[in-house]
């Protein structure tokens, strides 16, 4: 199995914690005091952020009350490797 992008991980990460509370990503970005524009640019298909900030991943988990650890504690992150590990091995 080849590792999976960093950024794919974390966009994957997000998408699944407000799916298993049933919110939306508007509504993740409201509770987490963050613009929707600047999620969806993280998480849409279409997402034009190459590398989500820690101070977003920490917005989000405070808007979820969750502890920030708890954010990486997914088997999504298990074998992932950085964009820059990527291009070198490519």
């Amino acid at each position: 199995m080849s590792p999976t992008l960093l950024q794919d991980a974390i966009k994957e990460r997000i998408l699944e914690l407000a799916a298993a509370r049933k919110w939306s990503v508007n509504k993740l970005a409201e509770r987490s005091g963050i613009a929707p524009s600047v999620l969806k640019r993280t998480v849409k298909p279409y997402a034009t952020v190459k590398n989500t900030s820690t101070e977003l991943i920490a917005r989000i988990c405070a808007g979820l009350e969750i502890p920030f650890k708890e954010f990486w504690n997914s088997p999504l992150f298990d074998d992932v490797e950085s964009r820059q590990q990527q291009e070198d091995e490519g």
